[in-house]
């Protein structure tokens, strides 16, 4: 993105996708849930396992707004699920809301918090100086709640800082993603 400019390239399926993904490492990847060849949550999931990649928000869309779906492409690693149709201005607003939320700043930023070492501009999480590996979106929730240690914070307020939902959202989102964090961090 240049001055509020988006540079938009395109893939056939999901074979070229991960090929363009690794070749020009995009600040956000827009993917069909249903794709010839690897779908968009297979390719998430592929995207997110990849060291060059890994990082990349991913914003998925479907024409399929049921549950399992939305389960599997969270799972999957996806930041943000937008269900067909929709208007282009709600996906513009989507893609600046992940790339606001995904932003980093050049330099190393470390915080620390008891056994939890968080470099924010890598986006790397460690317990105990060992790496956990976390979502962008799942670094985001979790360093947003060790900030407010020993705060109350409620479901809207979480979906409104770390996805940018207005308040009342009904969504399952945080609870498919807090799940994911208490596996990844079980005994803590």
């Amino acid at each position: 993105m240049l001055g509020g400019e988006y540079h938009v390239r395109m893939a056939a399926d999901g074979s070229e996708g991960l090929e363009k993904a690794v070749k020009y490492i995009p600040d956000l990847i827009i993917s069909d849930v249903m794709m010839p060849r690897i779908d968009g949550v297979e390719y998430c999931r592929r995207l997110k396992q990849g060291v060059e990649t890994c990082h990349i928000p991913v914003i998925l869309l479907t024409a399929c707004a049921l549950d399992e779906q939305w389960v599997d492409g969270l799972q999957s690693g996806a930041d943000a699920y937008v269900t067909k149709p929709f208007s282009p201005k709600e996906l513009v607003l989507r893609v600046a809301s992940v790339l606001k939320r995904c932003e980093h700043t050049p330099g190393s930023v470390i915080a620390e918090y008891g056994p939890f070492t968080f470099d924010k501009n890598a986006l790397k999480f460690y317990i105990d100086n060992e790496e956990v590996d976390l979502t962008a979106t799942e670094f985001k929730l979790m360093i947003h709640m060790v900030e407010r240690e020993g705060q109350t914070l409620n479901r809207n307020d979480l979906l409104s800082c770390v996805w940018g939902y207005s308040h009342q959202a009904q969504s399952r989102t945080l609870d498919t993603h807090m799940k994911r964090l208490r596996q990844k961090l079980a005994p803590y």
